[in-house]
Order: C-alpha cells, then sequence, then structure tokens
C-alpha cells in the first residue's frame, strides 16, 4: 500500500470514525427506553433532603455573578461545604456516612471494576489510531511509534486515576430499583445533591432582580463519576477545564454569553464528594484540588484539601482546576456533573425599578486582568436626599460591574417619615438583593444640613475596602467601571509613584428612565466657569476629543463631588468636613479641590466616560434656599467664607484638621488653576487647563471671553422658567 500521510486521510477518515461514534451512541440511546423531562430530576425524589449546610451565599456564588463577569475568583466561583452529608442518611448502625458510603462501594465490588481513565482527546485520539490501524495505515506511516504510544498498554495517559462511570441506565433507566438496592447510600448522596442545586437554580431563576441569566438543567444528562488516584506521589490530572479546552478562555464572547435556550446542554456545574480518611494529612497525604483563579498561564491558584465528608461545587465551563498526586494513600473521590444550558439576556432589559434599561453604551475598554482588579474592593460612598434614584442606581451599579461581589455601598439616606413616597425609597433600598454589601444611615430630612455632612457621614460607613467611589444617587454606569477605574488609577499610581491619586470628573447625562447617551462616551475635562453672586467660583466639563494614541487621564485641578475615586487612603487624609461646611453647596467641591491639592493629591479626569449623571431634579423633591431658616441662612454664610479662607490660603485654616495641608499652598492652587480668587478673575487660559483648544470636541476659545460669550453665559441671563427647560442638557456639561 503506498504510504499515506494523516493530513491525506483528512476528513475522509474523521468522518468515518465520527459515523462509527455517532452508532455507538444511537444504539446506547435506544437501550434506555425511559426519557425524561429535563426540567424533571428522576434522581430527585419529593421525599429527598437537600444540603442543610447550603446557604444562599453559595447560590450567588455559582448562579448571581458568573453570567455578570468574565474573570474567576476562588471566593467567588467556588463552593466548599464540609459535612455535607449528615449522619442520619447512614443506614443501619453505621454512623460515618462516609465511611459507610465507601464501605458500600467496597461490598459491592464497585471500586473492583475502576480502570484506567482518559479524557475525552484520548479516547477520540484511540479510536482514530484503531481505525488507521484496521486500514493499514499506520503500519505503512514512517513512525510506527504513534499507534503504539496510543495504545492502552503502553502510553502513559494524561490523568492518573482509575474511575468508572454509573450510567444513566443504570440509576434511572428500567432497573433503577436495583441500583437503589445495592447503592442506597451513594444513591443519597446523588439525589441530595441533586435536589439542592434543583431547588437552588429554580430559586435563583425566580429572583429576576439578582442576575441576568436563566440556568436550565438538562437531568437526563447528568452523569456520575467514582475514580481513585493512587498514592504513588505521581498520577494527578494537569490543568484543565471540565467542558473542554475551549470553555475556560475568559473573553465572555466565548464564555456563557453565547448560549440560548435552544443551545446543545453542556457541563454547568461540577459536584466533588471527597471519600478519605478522617486524619487524611494536607502536606502527607496531598491529592489537593488546585483551583486557579484566572485564565493567565502564571495566575494565583487556592489549593483546597480532600476531607472527609467535604463537597466542592464550581462552574464547569469557567474553572480551571488540576488535581494534585496523592503521596502516600489512594483518594477516592465521586464526581457529579450536572449539564444544562445558560440564557442570557440584556442585562439592561429587567433591573431597573423605574423601567427597563435600554442602550447601553459599549463597555469600557480595559487591559487583561490582574491580581488586583480580581481581589480589590471598592467602597462605594453615597447620600441620597428623597431621591426616586437611589435604587435604579444600585441596580445599574452592581449589574454593570465586573466584579459585582467586590463591592460594598454605604448609603445615607435623608427621607421624611411616614409619607408614602419616601416609604417607598427605602423599601427599595432595604430590600436590594445583596443585603450583605448594602450598609446605610438614615435620617429624617429636616435633619438635612447638606452634602457635606452626609458624604462624610457616608464615609463612616468605609470598612477598609482598597479603593472609594463617591457618586450621587441618580447615576448610570457603562460596564466594566469597576475594572477601568482600578487600572486607570494603577496607571497613574505607577507613573507618578504615588498612591495620592483620584479620578474626578462631571459625567455626561442621562434622562429618565434610562435614555443614556450610548455613542458619546467621550469623557470630560473641569475647567473654570465663571463667579456667581456669592462670589463662589462655579465650574463646568468639557468634553474631550478621543485620543487613539493615549488611553491615560488628563491633569487637572477641580473636582466633582458626585463622581470621584482613589485609594481608600483619601478617607483618612482628607475626609470629608462633617460639621465645619454646613448647608454649604456651591463651594463644597472648591473645599475638596484646594485640599486634596494642598495634600498633595493629583486629579485627572478619565479619558472615557465611566458613568452618567442625571442633571434633571425634577424627579426628587429638593431644598431651596428660599425656604432656609435664618439659622440656616446664616450657617450657609459661615460655610462660604470658611471656603473662601481656604482659597485665599489664611493662616487660619492650614494645617488643622478638615483644612489645608502643607504639601501644596493656596497660591499653587489658584496658579495651576489661572484664576484669582481674591479678585474674582479668570485669567487667560483658565478654560482649557492643562489642555489645548484643540483636545476638546467643540468649540475655539482662548480666553475669559469664553463665558461671556458662551451659551452657558446666555443661559445664565435667562429667567428661571427658560432655565427649568434646559437645565438637564446643560447643567455640569459644556462643549
Amino acid at each position: 500500500m503506498e504510504a499515506v500521510g494523516l493530513s491525506e486521510v483528512g476528513d475522509v477518515v474523521l468522518n468515518t470514525l465520527m459515523a462509527q461514534m455517532d452508532a455507538e451512541s444511537s444504539n446506547k440511546d435506544k437501550m434506555r427506553s425511559i426519557k425524561y423531562d429535563p426540567v424533571m430530576n428522576p434522581e430527585n425524589p419529593s421525599t429527598t433532603t437537600c444540603l442543610s449546610g447550603w446557604t444562599s451565599s453559595f447560590t450567588e456564588r455559582l448562579f448571581g455573578t458568573r453570567a455578570e463577569k468574565s474573570r474567576v475568583t476562588f471566593e467567588e466561583d467556588v463552593v466548599v461545604l464540609d459535612d455535607a452529608m449528615s449522619q442520619e442518611q447512614s443506614l443501619g448502625s453505621r454512623t460515618n456516612f462516609c465511611s459507610a458510603l465507601l464501605e458500600e462501594l467496597k461490598e459491592s465490588k464497585l471500586l473492583d471494576k475502576l480502570k484506567p481513565a482518559k479524557t475525552t482527546g484520548e479516547r477520540q485520539s484511540d479510536a482514530l489510531m484503531d481505525l488507521l490501524a484496521k486500514q493499514g495505515i499506520v503500519d505503512s506511516m514512517q513512525e510506527p511509534s504513534l499507534y503504539q504510544q496510543s495504545s492502552v498498554t503502553n502510553k502513559s495517559n494524561i490523568r492518573g486515576d482509575n474511575s468508572i462511570f454509573v450510567s444513566r441506565e443504570y440509576r434511572q433507566g428500567p432497573n433503577q430499583h436495583e441500583f437503589q438496592t445495592r447503592h442506597p447510600l451513594l444513591h443519597a448522596l446523588i439525589a441530595t445533591i441533586s435536589a439542592t442545586i434543583q431547588q437552588q437554580v429554580e430559586s435563583h431563576n425566580q429572583k429576576p432582580e439578582s442576575t441576568n441569566a436563566t440556568f436550565c438543567l438538562d437531568w437526563n444528562k447528568t452523569s456520575v463519576q467514582v475514580a481513585t488516584y493512587p498514592g504513588d506521589g505521581t498520577s494527578g490530572y494537569p490543568r484543565h477545564c471540565d467542558r473542554g479546552q475551549d470553555s475556560c478562555k475568559f473573553e465572555k464572547s466565548k464564555n456563557v454569553q453565547q448560549e440560548t435556550s435552544a443551545s446543545p446542554s453542556q457541563r454547568l456545574l461540577t459536584a466533588i464528594y471527597y471519600l478519605v480518611e478522617d486524619d487524611w494529612d494536607a502536606d502527607l497525604d496531598g491529592g489537593a484540588l488546585r483551583v486557579f483563579h484566572d485564565g493567565d498561564e502564571d495566575g494565583d491558584f487556592t489549593d483546597i484539601v480532600p476531607r472527609q465528608n467535604r463537597l466542592v461545587v464550581f462552574r464547569s465551563d469557567c474553572v480551571e482546576h488540576q488535581v494534585l498526586p496523592s503521596l502516600r494513600r489512594s483518594r477516592t473521590a465521586i464526581t457529579i456533573w450536572f449539564y444544562g444550558t445558560v440564557k442570557i439576556e440584556s442585562k439592561m432589559d429587567s433591573i431597573a425599578t423605574n423601567g427597563p434599561f435600554i442602550d447601553l453604551p459599549p463597555p469600557l475598554p480595559i487591559l487583561s486582568s490582574d491580581v488586583a482588579c480580581r481581589v480589590s474592593t471598592i467602597f462605594v460612598s453615597m447620600a441620597s436626599y428623597r431621591d426616586s434614584e437611589t435604587r435604579p442606581t444600585l441596580d445599574a451599579m452592581f449589574a454593570t460591574a465586573n466584579h459585582p461581589n467586590r463591592i460594598y455601598c454605604g448609603i445615607v439616606m435623608q427621607l421624611k417619615d411616614g409619607e408614602s413616597y419616601d416609604e417607598g425609597i427605602w423599601h427599595q433600598v432595604e430590600s436590594f438583593p445583596r443585603p450583605q454589601q448594602i450598609r446605610y444611615l438614615r435620617l429624617h430630612a429636616r435633619d438635612a444640613m447638606g452634602p457635606c455632612y452626609a458624604r462624610g457621614l457616608a464615609q463612616t460607613l468605609w470598612r477598609g475596602e482598597d479603593y472609594v467611589l463617591q457618586i450621587d444617587a441618580h447615576m448610570r454606569f457603562r460596564p466594566n467601571w469597576d475594572v477601568y477605574l482600578i487600572q486607570q488609577c494603577q496607571k497613574m499610581i505607577e507613573q507618578i509613584r504615588s498612591d495620592k491619586v483620584m479620578l474626578t470628573t462631571y459625567p455626561l447625562g442621562y434622562t429618565l428612565p434610562n435614555n443614556i447617551p450610548k455613542n458619546e462616551t467621550r469623557g470630560t475635562y473641569l475647567v473654570p466657569w465663571k463667579f456667581d453672586d456669592q462670589g463662589m467660583l462655579r465650574q463646568c466639563g468639557r468634553v474631550v476629543k478621543r485620543n487613539d494614541k493615549s488611553f491615560l487621564p488628563h491633569k487637572h485641578y477641580l473636582y466633582a463631588g458626585g463622581f470621584n475615586f482613589a485609594p481608600s487612603r483619601v478617607i483618612r487624609d482628607v475626609p470629608y468636613d462633617t460639621m465645619g461646611l454646613p448647608h454649604l453647596f456651591f463651594g463644597e467641591e472648591l473645599s475638596m479641590a484646594i485640599r486634596l491639592f494642598t495634600h498633595g493629591y493629583e486629579l485627572y479626569a478619565p479619558m472615557e466616560t465611566v458613568c452618567y449623571h442625571l442633571w434633571s431634579r425634577g424627579h426628587r423633591p429638593t431644598t431651596s434656599p428660599t425656604q432656609d431658616t435664618p439659622v440656616q441662612l446664616q450657617q450657609r454664610s459661615t460655610s462660604q467664607k470658611r471656603v473662601m479662607q481656604q482659597l485665599l490660603g489664611e493662616s487660619s485654616v492650614v494645617g488643622v484638621p478638615m483644612g489645608l495641608g502643607n504639601d501644596g499652598t493656596a497660591a499653587a492652587f489658584a496658579e495651576r488653576l489661572k484664576v484669582d480668587f481674591a479678585n474674582k478673575i479668570l485669567l487667560q487660559g483658565c478654560e482649557n487647563g492643562e489642555l489645548k483648544d484643540a483636545d476638546f470636541a467643540l468649540g475655539a476659545t482662548t480666553a475669559s471671553p469664553l463665558y461671556q460669550e458662551s451659551v452657558e453665559a446666555k443661559i445664565a441671563a435667562l429667567d428661571s422658567k427658560a432655565k427649568a427647560l434646559v437645565a438637564s442638557f446643560l447643567s455640569g456639561i459644556s462643549y
């Protein structure tokens, strides 16, 4: 026969092989006379109890977060349940379920049937080589060792265990009574774990507000394997993913996002139950399950030690793991794979309380994930004054985060007691589905003392998280906002070699209910605008052109109270002045800007819009200066005078608590800002800050005439009714 290379065998051989394998599979299916409803679990009779130690947090790990993010962490994607099976589930005089089950497997001779395990790829390779040998192709090749290496007797398999699958036909078919009689404890284990999984999936799917994914299990495909790794110090199982080689690549386009209800069922959950002695030693016996936190070759990992009666559950489609060799004695475990599909709906379709999210802007660009982004926590500080957008803001924030389980929010709720409008707001926040991640203080609205007081109280809810994000209670977010902010912050820390950095600016606007300008994702840059009637400097944001050559933020010197992000040390270094600036509104941001500057902080405006702000106040009650009491008016005047003392650098406010620091001066701040605070004059170039005219999206002005001829100046001359009509469009944003 003429020599033939594998490349020339091509599709003919592969198609022949696949046809044979399909025929064998079809014959096996015909032997199974019972077909079960995919939504009904034949191994979960109504009398089966669930795992008593299972908690709602476990369900959240497996079902509530994976569809919302694209990175794996041990804390968020793996469940470890000790003492999984209660001793009451043992039979007869045997009181230790795990030991009794192991004895049952020995008595039934099931362990004697274990054979060297092979991966799917190895089985397909062996079948292919057998077919080639039968056709005489391999014998004519120049490399006869290729076939020898694939033989069962001569090949060193990738897997080092001996295993057997307990077939579904045996467990669920016409002779299932025989299985339950011969293996009552194995049946109890499978039924109990299956009942727990089924209950938790149903519970999850009934809470649409908790995630955007619906999980559909196919009970026709649940598979059970009994495996033993010999204690030879070498036999293990290299790093892999239970669904296959490509499923653990973390780009969302290759993961569960592609699945629909019509997709074929694949491995979705892996449950491993350990049958080891009660004195199993992590160091002396080994055999740990190594769970990798990410798809990187050198990523972090966590080793899970086999313990008697320990159950480990994780997502088959995204968790890479490795079985380390057992060292001095064999390690037996039972693995159950649950099959199904994940139907991903648009995140913005159902999470808002005031209506569906529509036309979400594209995700923020992020670099490949690193350890800091996967493990860092974010404290979100929020002050809410009778604001019905508080709950929708929470919904949007968690839904668009890459790592929602690492976000903690502290909210100061200022409400009127007993009023249905306010109590409705309170109920929405109090019933948020992540109660362990929400902290709040409730104050009566009459006791409100302005944003500085409320934001200062919110900072007291910080519990040591790594970063702090301060926002208003009426915001929407772009996907990946959490990772983007951390990475941008890290870049600037590396560049200036100091962690005294902050990202802050005025966000672009959205309108109710969720009208987000999806085609406008450019960032804004803060510049001085004008001095108001009280002599306080006002500021505005200018949209910056996108720079494809640089993704680093732009340095500026002004501060936005409704959006700022920094390492959490800023709460200690420059905390809000809770008591010193009552009833101050215009002046809050100036005070924080100069305090940050004089404490050595550098402020930056992101190149991308990270979130969107509701600039209109029509949806909520607000306070008005005309309603203030004489005491409140006096307090506001005193607060404004204190801010002016800071801006002028008076010695009485330098080096004191809640005052200016010693790492910069008020004079230097004014010089950088190009503003004369003493004479209330905007100087040449202030409208551009550190940038140039050409850097901005619209407008090309050069000096203070910007503020005399600008749209903002013309709006300022309008009456109050006209101002209200255009407020939502122009307030805080200048092109």
